[in-house]
């Protein structure tokens, strides 16, 4: 492998041997050919160790460990990363095949210090090119660097080496580390979807208690680093709404929806519009009981 210009891909992966195959051909089956694939098994009981073996390509690095999350495994593969470059990859999702070559060519032709693309997810019979709220070229500081996925960054591999994941998070170490990295660094963004999301029953991303607790973590450790930035907000509003929407105990909603009302500096009215646009209809409930205002009202004012 050439060490000039050479990327780092880093998946870590737990129990994914029937998926892992899949994932690591599109990394291998890349345009960009100056890679190495690090596959950091996070103490898988299956045949994983098997199925990675049988791709038979000197660019794979393996390591085992033992159980310790997603993002201790992401923290040893940057450790061990030889590349200029890191980019993340998950083993149950699928990149582009022209992935690497367009975000390494577009790094390099804006000077950015990281970029990102954007994804077709699949899940619940439908697809969705997503995020939707980015557009083409630099993040501007004010925007908040939520939405993106990891499988979607490539960046220079001393940013990671320097910003490593927090281990205590399950969900939301994307949007942390990324929150972090937006303060020093440019991030540019790809307006094109260059992998395939699949949301699969057993992912971590489908536990909305679980991703309600870690963004709850995460915004009352970064609460005025995240108040300011004026925009998008509102995305960071419904992403924190759909999640604990799926709560059941009222009190513990109430809670939350007090957070969110405190970071992003919204009235009820604007959060009761944002629950019925995305069909939060438990927390605009919530909400709704507590003014006088009429429904059709509240909706005429937002739109």
């Amino acid at each position: 492998m050439n060490s000039t210009d050479l990327i780092s891909v880093i998946i870590p992966t737990y129990n994914r041997a029937i998926l892992i195959k899949r994932s690591a051909e599109s990394v291998l089956n890349q345009t960009y050919k100056n890679l190495e694939l690090i596959i950091v098994d996070d103490g898988s009981t299956d045949n994983t160790k098997e199925v990675v073996d049988s791709l038979k390509d000197n660019r794979i690095v393996y390591i085992k460990q033992e159980n310790q999350g997603a993002g201790a495994a992401r923290n040893k593969g940057i450790d061990i990363a030889k590349g200029e470059y890191i980019a993340f990859q998950d083993s149950d999702d699928v990149w582009h095949l022209d992935k690497l070559e367009k975000q390494i060519n577009v790094l390099k032709q804006n000077n950015a210090d990281i970029v990102f693309c954007k994804q077709i997810t699949f899940g619940n019979l439908r697809k969705k090119i997503l995020p939707k709220h980015f557009k083409e070229g630099f993040l501007e500081k004010r925007m908040l660097p939520i939405g993106f996925l990891l499988q979607g960054v490539c960046g220079k591999a001393q940013i990671f080496k320097h910003n490593l994941f927090n281990i205590k998070l399950q969900t939301s170490e994307d949007f942390e580390i990324m929150l972090r990295i937006h303060q020093n660094y440019s991030i540019y963004c790809i307006d094109e979807p260059l992998f395939d999301y699949h949301v699969q029953k057993d992912s971590i991303s489908a536990d909305k208690e679980k991703m309600s607790k870690d963004l709850e973590t995460v915004l009352r450790k970064n609460k005025d680093l995240i108040k300011k930035h004026s925009l998008y907000l509102e995305v960071l509003a419904t992403q924190f709404l759909t999640y604990i929407s799926k709560i059941k105990d009222n009190h513990r909603k109430h809670e939350l929806v007090n957070l969110i009302f405190s970071i992003t500096n919204s009235n009820k009215t604007k959060f009761i519009y944002i629950c019925h646009k995305f069909h939060l209809y438990e927390i605009r409930k919530l909400l709704y009981n507590s003014i006088s205002i009429p429904l059709k009202k509240i909706i005429s004012l937002f739109k």
